[in-house]
């Protein structure tokens, strides 16, 4: 009787605990796994395709993707017609993935970029539903993302701001901006008006940055667009600290306007620090890797 005692004794206070415990070690091992799987595969649009517009050259559209095992693709749909997968090219850009982890490994993800160019030649001047799959060799759907693109093959200029001017502050330093032009004819330029104030000629200039243009693609050729970037440095001396109206054209040499972009930005000198984020959190996804 007494042995018996000490057998439960030992069973409820040791091994039964013990053995609960090693049960919820794997159990949480197993749920961390299988959360951690649903993080295995991004899909990753670089293009900016808020309010995008293609015309006559084609639609582009760059990118990448990680996915955590061999064999996974692209899929396209113009309103839910699949693209040609000719239309889709694969590589890895060693300039990007030496510089920028997140890729995953050459074996895992040999070829995580991918360029996406779609003729619009059978394509009308309208807006189309654009959605793009990262799939397994089964088909099954990882990832998806939808965007609204607009067709409109008149289009021959594009003015495109590289820095980010939502609820953009500047202060005794100056404002500065960056991006690029496309214009299919020689002689266009930048006009930049402060609440409807031209701003000094002198306020811009204009370059070709061979490392960009011989990545990226859609700055047209050096004969057509021979400096695609322009830097805009306006000084603040004379600015109050208040709202001011951004207006930046893209105008041909007879003064036409092409293209016209708006944007509210603020002055406050009494500024003394900012926080810029250059990761693009829109709709950012992070996996086991961590967040950067």
């Amino acid at each position: 009787m007494e042995k018996e005692n000490k057998f439960l004794y030992w069973m409820n206070k040791i091994i039964f605990p013990f053995i609960l415990l090693i049960f919820l070690f794997f159990h949480s091992l197993c749920i961390s796994k299988a959360v951690a799987s649903e993080q295995h595969y991004l899909l990753q649009i670089d293009t900016n395709l808020e309010n995008a517009e293609f015309d006559y050259n084609g639609i582009h559209i760059e990118g990448w993707k990680l996915a955590t095992e061999k064999g996974t693709k692209l899929e396209v749909y113009i309103d839910n017609e699949k693209v040609d997968e000719n239309c889709i090219k694969y590589s890895r850009k060693y300039a990007l993935t030496s510089i920028v982890k997140g890729y995953g490994t050459e074996e895992e993800n040999p070829q995580p970029h991918y360029d996406i160019d779609i003729p619009t030649t059978n394509l009308g001047d309208k807006t189309y539903r654009l959605k793009i799959k990262l799939v397994r060799e089964n088909g099954e759907t990882l990832k998806q993302i939808e965007r609204d693109i607009k067709i409109d093959k008149r289009i021959k200029s594009l003015l495109q701001i590289d820095t980010n001017l939502e609820n953009a502050e500047f202060d005794y330093n100056g404002i500065h901006i960056e991006g690029w032009k496309l214009a299919t004819e020689k002689g266009t330029k930048l006009e930049v008006y402060i609440d409807n104030e031209k701003v000094d000629e002198n306020c811009i200039k204009y370059s070709r940055k061979y490392a960009l243009t011989s990545i990226v693609k859609g700055y047209g050729t050096e004969e057509e667009n021979p400096q695609p970037h322009y830097d805009i440095d306006i000084p603040t001396t004379n600015l109050g600290d208040k709202t001011y109206r951004l207006k930046i054209k893209l105008v041909r040499e007879n003064g036409e306007t092409l293209k016209q972009i708006e944007r509210d930005i603020k002055i406050d000198k009494r500024i003394k620090s900012l926080l810029q984020i250059d990761t693009n959190l829109e709709n950012a996804e992070f996996d086991y890797n961590g967040i950067h």
